[in-house]
This record gives structure tokens, C-alpha cells and sequence, in this order.
């Protein structure tokens, strides 16, 4: 343990249950999460990728994605959260798409500053919701899940 790990020492990473379908490649971090950065989301009727930023246990900016295809003729949204903000909820639908896969059709993100990023995708959607909090005192530091053509689950890590 260097010097920087004994004087910062932080709580593990609790990787919270993915919601959605069981299909497609394991999505995962490489290095333990410790903050949240960005996020990048492309949508149209679903959510069809996801990519974001974060800094590791390392003390490094990692990059993952986009987790998902390049999409249809959807939107294109970035987000970078400020210093000392963070994401609390993240919330969004899942349901089938054209070919019969179970995708994410919505998503939206919420942070401690009480900025609301999203809707995004297909927001009247509502074959199946869910809501991930994140406990108090936590926040939101990465995403796992799984992905094909689309996102097809998204679960959290919380700090």
C-alpha cells in the first residue's frame, strides 16, 4: 500500500444489481470505480449505447464504450458532472424492441445538485420500470451491464 492508499483509504465499490435482459457480452469496469465523471448517451426509441468516464481506484480516467451499437437516427447526449456533484438515482424502462430483444428503452440520471439528465429514449415506454437509488451518503460512481446492438441492462456501482 503506497502513501496515497493509506491516506486515502475509501469504501470498496457495492455493484448493485443490473436491471433488464441477460443477453449480450458482460459489460464491466477494469479498475475499481471511485467517481463518476461523464456520461455519453446515444438514443432514439432506445437506449442504444452507453459510454462514460471515471476515475479509478488507480487515481486514473477510465473510458468504457460505448457499451451498444452506433444507433438510428436518435440523440446524442453529454453530460460532465461538476466537482462535488454526483449521481443519486438513476431510473429508466426496459421493454422489446423491433427484433424481439429486451432492451433499455428509457433512462434518466439524477444528481445531489438536482440536475436531471434525461429523459432519454423512448419515455412512454412503460412495459417495465425500474429505479436504482443510491444510499445515503453514497453516489452513483460507474454502470455494468450487458450490450449486443443495444443496451441491454444497466446496473450501478455505488462509493
Amino acid at each position: 500500500m503506497d502513501q496515497y492508499q493509506r491516506c486515502h483509504v475509501q469504501p470498496q465499490p457495492i455493484k448493485n444489481v443490473a436491471h433488464g435482459a441477460n443477453v449480450g457480452p458482460i459489460q464491466n469496469v477494469v479498475v475499481p470505480p471511485r467517481r463518476l465523471e461523464s456520461v455519453f448517451i446515444n438514443s432514439g426509441q432506445v437506449i442504444d449505447s452507453l459510454k462514460f468516464t471515471y476515475t479509478g481506484a488507480d487515481g486514473r480516467v477510465h473510458t468504457l464504450g460505448p457499451w451498444g451499437g452506433q444507433g438510428g437516427f436518435g440523440e446524442n447526449s453529454e453530460f460532465t458532472l461538476d466537482c462535488g456533484e454526483f449521481v443519486t438515482e438513476v431510473s429508466g424502462a426496459i421493454g422489446t424492441f423491433a427484433d424481439g430483444q429486451t432492451v433499455i428503452r428509457a433512462l434518466k440520471l439524477v444528481t445531489n445538485c438536482g440536475r436531471t439528465y434525461g429523459p432519454f429514449g423512448d419515455q412512454d415506454v412503460k412495459e417495465e420500470e425500474f429505479t436504482c437509488f443510491s444510499p445515503a451518503g453514497r453516489a452513483v460512481v460507474a454502470f455494468h451491464g450487458r450490450s449486443g446492438k443495444y443496451l441491454n441492462s444497466i446496473g450501478t456501482y455505488t462509493v
